[in-house]
């Protein structure tokens, strides 16, 4: 009856993020990223939750995928752009429900980092250094990481700088 429907749904929600994380291991983004925003549609509104509690993970995981697959498809610049703002839009809907700092400062220094690839340079820098603040050496190393990924050379050399400065600027005795 009834009081099995939201065992079942939520049975289905964890198969598709299942499914999803499998094919983004595998490599296969796109695929990945239609998964959890399928996802997402279906279970979004859900008042189950232990299905909303995978609508954020969900919503991260394919804006973190989002982000680099714009840089690999830098030259098609709509489909770039469309990528960055739909990474934009996801992280800035769950930054304020993160509930630990760790998940914080990963998503400030990522959202910092698309802002700026769609240059939007001042909503960066405040990102980038409220990553840099809570996370300070070790969220400075995985952001210029993350900036390695499908390197950009031009935006990323200046990505580089924007993200020692902003460390010089908050850390000025430990400058990189």
């Amino acid at each position: 009856g009834q009081e099995r429907v939201p065992a079942i749904r939520e049975s289905i929600a964890k198969a598709l993020y299942n499914k999803a994380t499998a094919l983004n291991q595998v490599y296969w983004y796109e695929e990945a990223i239609e998964t959890y925003e399928a996802l997402i549609a279906r279970f979004g509104k859900e008042n189950i939750p232990s299905v909303q509690a995978l609508i954020t993970p969900a919503r991260i995981a394919a804006a973190y995928i989002r982000i680099p697959l714009a840089k690999r498809d830098w030259e098609q610049a709509i489909v770039a752009n469309e990528r960055l703002n739909a990474a934009i839009v996801d992280l800035r809907q769950v930054i304020g429900q993160c509930g630990d700092e760790e998940s914080r400062i990963s998503i400030a220094g990522r959202l910092g980092y698309a802002l700026f690839l769609i240059g939007r340079n001042d909503e960066a820098i405040k990102m980038i250094r409220e990553s840099l603040q809570l996370g300070g050496k070790a969220a400075f190393e995985t952001q210029r990481e993350d900036a390695h990924i499908w390197r950009l050379e031009v935006e990323d050399n200046k990505y580089d700088q924007l993200l020692a400065d902003a460390w010089a600027e908050l850390y000025p005795e430990e400058y990189y």
